[in-house]
């Protein structure tokens, strides 16, 4: 076959949460638009909509799935720990790695919010971008 590569529904999905997290992130939920995350995604505004009726659920689901991995990581993280220090350990671990590794995550959930005021940089993932 040639060097076509078929991207599934649950990737497409998945690239879409990646772009909305990003451009909701940099631009605030607010004032991003469908075709700034369908840009971002690299797919047409009209396939959007074919995962999520509308930018509310979008933002819904992208939350959804931020706390799932989340929840995945810290419980992965207690089951490990052998005592009840490890499993605290092991929580504040899976916080920070969860941050570190989803930095825009945390502010596209406070900043849609409203926990931020429109002028505040995200600090914590410039930080981490650099």
């Amino acid at each position: 076959m040639g060097g076509m590569h078929q991207v599934g529904p649950a990737d497409k999905r998945q690239a879409i949460l990646e772009a909305a997290q990003s451009v909701f992130a940099e631009s605030g939920f607010h004032t991003s638009t469908m075709d700034a995350v369908a840009d971002a995604a690299g797919v047409a505004k009209g396939t959007i909509y074919l995962y999520f009726k509308s930018k509310n659920e979008l933002l819904t689901e992208l939350m959804d799935d931020r706390t799932d991995k989340l929840t995945r990581m810290l419980e992965a993280g207690v089951e490990a720990a052998p005592d009840v220090y490890g499993k605290l350990r092991a929580l504040i671990v899976a916080h920070f790695d969860f941050y570190a590794r989803n930095g825009n995550s945390c502010y596209c959930f406070h900043a849609s919010l409203g926990c931020f005021r429109r002028s505040s940089p995200p600090a914590l993932c410039r930080a981490r971008r650099s």
